[in-house]
């Protein structure tokens, strides 16, 4: 990766982290953290095509235990940098694996837009009961 694709990613990674409000809270409100991991690829996604991509999630809490249980609706997407003119997709489908707090998150384009050649990055936000994490994963569409 050049330099300029280097600072590039660091500064979406910037922004997403200190501007991404998936969440909401009360107030006052204090949250545990959420370690969150996660890799992306593109096994079937293509360029031109509307096939998942996939996200592969670890979830754990502080202690390290595994976060177990999560379904879509404890995870956020969204398309932080984009491919040129591909930037809108959307959660489709969360299915739990074999190993406690790991998650196949598929995600696909939305509506008519298909997946178009090019490097993306995807923040990912998690919520379950009083915790939240987040974090960023990266996929070269070819």
């Amino acid at each position: 990766m050049n330099i300029s694709a280097r600072v590039l990613t660091a500064l979406c990674a910037i922004l997403v982290l200190t501007a991404l409000t998936a969440f909401t809270q009360s107030p006052g409100q204090v949250r545990a953290r959420l370690i969150v991991a996660a890799q992306a690829e593109d096994t079937l996604a293509a360029p031109g095509n509307q096939q998942n991509c996939y996200l592969i999630m670890s979830v754990s809490d502080m202690s390290g235990a595994p976060v177990t249980g999560l379904t879509a609706a404890n995870f956020k997407f969204d398309v932080s940098v984009a491919a040129r003119a591909g930037g809108v997709a959307e959660i489709k489908n969360v299915v739990g694996t074999l190993l406690p707090g790991v998650y196949n998150v598929w995600v696909a384009p939305s509506g008519a837009v298909t997946w178009v050649a090019g490097d993306y990055v995807f923040a990912v936000a998690v919520q379950n009961g009083t915790g939240q994490g987040q974090t960023l994963a990266r996929v070269t569409m070819d």
